[in-house]
């Protein structure tokens, strides 16, 4: 992980510093803005007791979780529609002239020094914070605006830019695109089909010949509004929200800040208007249906003890007459009614009760008294339709006899299709034998049959009908007189059943026991069970309306002011933070390379897996590499062939045969790359090194490449002991060397980095100066 970092940190510098860059363009690319904070209070603990209270007097008993918050009021549709509507947030006035970047940017220097300065030096008082910056000079000011909106009605649904075009101080023309939609003068309001607005001028100053005005749809405005204000609870009281909003304009953030703490108050207050009303009203229902419910509960009472004392004597003695009298009269007027009907159905001329000798003669019926009334009715009713139907077809048969007659007037009588086509046939052929015109005698003649033989049809036709309507009317007439008789038999039933319950209503009208200790003793117990449940109905609306009229406050303390400081851009707190987030995503990038990589051959971790390492051979530490050296050399002292081998290029086998020189022996330094493929082959390669061990005591071997490479693994077969450089390969690509491999540690080559800039710097200027001091001396 060192060495990577060694190598990368080059890049990782680079990138951080662009990263770095980015985010302080970013920061530059962004406006000036200030923060206006407004502070609520409110009550959630009145929510919950109002939801609980509701919950008890509608019956629930499993609470549900209420939505409605403050948080969801503040940012509400209702309530900043009315901002957007106070404020006049769907226009806006153009014709200013815009910063430039450059100006934008001396904006944010000034305001990054602005709030620097008071947070670094503070007037002199005996109260303030050192934590509260204090500004003695507001830097960034906003134009004054000419021209204001007033009023505005548009309910458009697409944003719209208007064009004003000034002819003086106080008329102006409005246009869209190139087509003009009138005139309209300050302070008057101007109307076109889709709404309508008022421009006011706010200050002496000259206006200009031309302004934009852009119409934004209230939906847009409101969903902006829902995007940008911040509500948040205060951390140490839940009661308090902080409403803020960050804007380039500070007075129209402050504007906005209070507009809807305003607008919320006056929605909470129409809301609990409505709520009280709706409590109120709720109240007089819950009123209504407890003195039902109480009434009832009296009766029910009441009817209880009447049933159970004095053995069911439930009513008074007055009121038992009464009704005793009232039922017997309404029996009576019954038994009159049914003596009437029953004498108008009997053919004898006998008083109305006479009736016992007839009825021993009539049959009992099953019938119900109404079902038999019901179907008598409609027995007469179809026996007259039957009448009148034989007259009409008697009629119509004498009429069909005459010589001159008219067949459509007979057609209009007759429901059945098929005689009207055959009278209107009949009415045709009239009229054709009555043209001579356009008719022949001979067709007149065949005419005349026709009609003649149309005539005998229908005459036998309706002949036929009447005597099925003779056979109907003979069985209506036996089936209705079997109903009368049914019918007598079920009045005189009805007339006796009567007779018997005024007999027994006179038995009971003739013997009432004296009950007036059980009265008193019913209306007691009544009056004072009405007493107690009056009692408890009043205490109970008691308890209504105190939790329904404890209603959820919410007022406003403290509100919004215009900031006199802006909001700090962070001009050097952002790249920092960039600088130092991109260094640790480059550290962290890094790391998880080295992991997906593997374990890096280093000395501590190839001395883990048992193996042979000498630590670091480095040519920049003359005094550890001559440590190094003759540690290697003492380790292969008896080895005549010594093979060292490394991915990059090495002095070590040159440091090797110089050492082993030096101690009198005979060295020769090979390199395999130098001979051609043929010397190279493992037969003429083991004899040519043969030759060479009998005239020298060592045999050195270099080679450059991976140690999978396939020459490596020859040279190693040959080599009585093998000497490998590692720079930064991984544990995975050393494991195909042979056990008894010895490890060195090599350092990496790399290029002229930015951390190698000053050493160069030093470097030239010694070379520079040297030819100046030695002809000095």
């Amino acid at each position: 992980m060192r060495k990577s970092w060694n190598k990368e940190r080059g890049k990782i510098l680079v990138f951080a510093l662009c990263l770095s860059l980015c985010t302080l363009l970013y920061t530059l690319s962004k406006s000036v803005t200030f923060t206006a904070e407004g502070l609520i209070k409110t009550e959630a603990a009145s929510y919950a007791r109002l939801s609980k209270a509701v919950q008890l007097l509608n019956g629930e008993t499993s609470a549900s979780p209420s939505t409605e918050t403050p948080q969801t009021l503040l940012t509400s549709d209702p309530v900043l529609e009315k901002v957007a509507g106070f404020l006049q947030l769907q226009a806006t006035i153009g014709g200013r002239e815009r910063k430039s970047r450059l100006e934008k940017v001396f904006d944010l220097l000034l305001a990054e020094w602005s709030v620097g300065k008071a947070r670094l030096f503070h007037p002199s008082s005996r109260i303030l914070h050192k934590k509260i910056p204090v500004t003695d000079t507001i830097l960034l000011l906003e134009e004054e605006e000419l021209l204001v909106v007033t009023s505005l009605d548009y309910p458009g649904q697409t944003a719209r830019t208007l064009t004003l075009s000034f002819q003086d101080e106080s008329h102006f023309t409005v246009r869209e695109g190139k087509g003009i939609w009138g005139e309209g003068a300050l302070d008057t309001p101007f109307q076109w089909g889709g709404g309508s607005f008022t421009l006011k001028k706010e200050t002496t100053k000259k206006l200009g010949s031309t302004y934009s005005l852009t119409l934004i749809p209230l939906s847009a405005v409101v969903e902006s509004l829902q995007k940008t204000l911040q509500v948040k609870r205060d951390e140490e009281n839940p009661s308090l929200l902080w409403l803020s909003l960050k804007h380039p304009n500070r007075h129209l953030a402050t504007s906005i800040v209070n507009g809807t703490i305003q607008a919320y108050q006056n929605f909470l207050q129409d809301l609990e208007k409505i709520k009280v009303e709706d409590q109120l009203s709720y109240l007089k229902q819950k009123q209504s249906a407890v003195a039902a419910d109480l009434e009832e509960t009296l009766q029910s009472h009441k009817t209880y003890l009447e049933t159970h004392l004095e053995a069911g004597q439930i009513l008074t003695l007055e009121k038992e007459l009464t009704f005793i009298a009232e039922v017997q009269a309404a029996m009576v007027r019954e038994q009159r009614e049914l003596e009437e009907r029953m004498a108008s159905l009997s053919p004898k001329t006998e008083p109305p009760l006479s009736f016992a000798s007839s009825l021993l003669q009539i049959h009992d019926s099953s019938l119900p008294l109404t079902s038999a009334e019901s179907l008598l009715h409609d027995h007469r009713n179809t026996l007259e339709a039957l009448a009148l139907e034989k007259r009409r077809n008697e009629h119509c048969v004498e009429k069909l006899m005459q010589r001159e007659f008219n067949p459509s007037s007979l057609a209009s009588s007759f429901d059945d299709p098929s005689l009207k086509i055959r009278f209107e046939k009949l009415h045709e052929l009239n009229h054709h034998l009555a043209d001579k015109k356009n008719w022949t005698e001979k067709e007149r003649g065949q005419i005349q049959e026709q009609i003649e033989a149309e005539k005998l049809f229908l005459a036998d036709y309706l002949a036929k009908q009447q005597e099925g309507i003779t056979v109907q009317e003979a069985t209506l007439l036996s089936r209705i007189d079997d109903l009368e008789k049914d019918l007598l038999t079920l009045l005189y039933k009805r007339h006796q059943a009567l007779e018997q319950e005024l007999k027994n209503w006179g038995k009971r009208a003739s013997h009432f026991p004296q009950k007036w200790l059980t009265e008193q003793k019913i209306l007691l117990t009544t009056e004072m069970q009405k007493e107690m449940n009056e009692s408890i109905t009043k205490l109970l609306e008691a308890k209504i309306v105190g939790s329904h009229l404890d209603s959820p406050f919410s007022f406003p303390l403290r509100a919004a002011y215009p900031p006199a400081l802006p909001n700090s851009p962070h001009l050097l707190v952002n790249p920092l933070l960039g600088f130092l987030a991109s260094c640790v995503l480059a550290v962290i990038g890094l790391g998880i390379r080295e992991i997906a990589k593997g374990p890096s051959g280093s000395p501590e971790n190839l001395r883990a897996l048992g193996k042979v390492s000498l630590g670091l051979y480095a040519s920049s530490s003359k005094k550890r590499d001559r440590n190094t050296l003759v540690r290697l050399a003492y380790r292969i002292a008896q080895k005549q062939t010594i093979l060292i081998s490394s991915q990059t290029a090495t002095t070590l086998g040159q440091d090797l045969a110089e050492l082993f020189s030096a101690k009198g022996e005979e060295v020769l330094l090979v390199d395999p790359e130098l001979f051609s493929e043929e010397f190279l082959q493992e037969a003429h390669l083991e004899s040519q090194l043969s030759k060479l061990k009998s005239t020298h005591t060592k045999l050195i071997l270099t080679f450059q490449g991976p140690a999978t490479h396939p020459k490596l693994q020859l040279l190693l077969n040959l080599a009585n002991v093998s000497i490998f450089g590692v720079t930064d390969e991984r544990i995975q690509d050393l494991v195909s060397l042979p056990e008894e491999t010895i490890f060195l540690s090599f350092p990496v080559q790399e290029g002229y980095k930015l951390f190698q800039i000053v050493p160069l710097l030093q470097r030239l200027l010694r070379r520079i100066s040297a030819p100046f001091t030695s002809s000095h001396t």
